[in-house]
């Protein structure tokens, strides 16, 4: 393929912003005696803020009963969070992969299901922003993925065609969205995902440190 552009998801696939959530809430429900799976948090990701039917809190209010504190479980949830999301540190091969599309003179865009505000400080603690041309994000398109609008967007954004864009992602709701953009797709799962299906993807790798542009160049076909 002739690799013009490459757009990376945030959460999970940048930087793990997933697990400090996850585990904020095994420790919660571990203290009620209820069991907190990765099965069940895994079926959430990748899901635009406001457009989950999960309530996490609806089982633990079920156990405790009447005397529920749901402000103080969120905010006991929130402060962990917070603290983990203040350490965060690129995912592994990240800073690599985008030294090396730097070096090509590949521009890079980031499309993701969260809001502007969320991305910037993500990219921001990691130390990533400046890598990136442009941003697009849930709050700028009507439809968040597993709909192709943010994919989309990035890719005008760039002023790039999106077939001549790879698209990396760490969820089967993200791939959905860059598939139907009609870009190839790299799926690089994680702790909390590899059990899903991402059959879907053109591609799939353990970690982005596998990832170089010639060997997406290499790889870059739609099988």
């Amino acid at each position: 393929m002739t690799l013009q552009a490459a757009i990376f998801d945030c959460d999970g696939l940048l930087a793990d912003t997933e697990t400090p959530d996850y585990e904020a809430w095994r420790a919660i429900y571990a203290d009620h005696g209820l069991p907190f799976t990765i099965e069940s948090w895994a079926e959430t990701i990748g899901t635009a803020k406001g457009h989950s039917a999960r309530d996490w809190h609806a089982p633990l209010a079920a156990r405790v009963g009447p005397t529920y504190d749901r402000a103080a479980v969120q905010a006991r949830r929130r402060a962990h969070y917070q603290a983990a999301i203040e350490a965060l540190r690129p995912m592994p091969g990240a800073v690599a992969l985008l030294d090396a599309l730097q070096d090509e003179n590949i521009p890079c865009a980031v499309a993701s299901n969260s809001d502007a505000v969320w991305v910037e400080r993500v990219l921001t603690i990691t130390g990533l922003r400046s890598r990136f041309a442009a941003l697009a994000t849930a709050d700028e398109v009507e439809r968040p993925k597993p709909a192709p609008d943010v994919y989309l967007l990035a890719a005008q954004k760039l002023g790039v065609a999106p077939a001549a864009c790879v698209a990396f992602e760490d969820s089967p709701r993200g791939l959905q969205a860059a598939h139907a953009a009609g870009m190839i797709t790299v799926a690089v799962p994680t702790t909390l995902t590899r059990h899903l299906d991402f059959a879907q993807a053109h591609h799939l790798v353990e970690s982005l440190e596998h990832l170089t542009p010639d060997a997406l160049r290499r790889n870059g076909s739609r099988p």
